[in-house]
């Protein structure tokens, strides 16, 4: 399961992958002033596909992805 959560203290939320029988989430995005939010994985699993701004909401949001996490 891919995920948007600003949990554990973080300013902006980040995107973190997390094993659908249960497990710690692990963090694949680490831009500090960015907002990072509404993941989808790629067809073939290989890719999260996303959206990122400078904090403010008011920015332009451009698009993004990153390799998922090994299995």
């Amino acid at each position: 399961m891919v995920f948007a959560s600003a949990a554990g203290g973080l300013d902006l939320p980040k995107i973190f992958v997390i094993p659908a029988g249960g497990g710690r989430p692990v963090r694949v995005t680490s831009e500090r002033d960015t907002y990072d939010g509404a993941p989808s994985w790629s067809p073939d699993g290989r890719w999260i596909a996303f959206e990122s701004h400078t904090g403010d909401e008011d920015r332009p949001t451009s698009r993004w992805r990153v390799p998922g996490p090994r299995r």
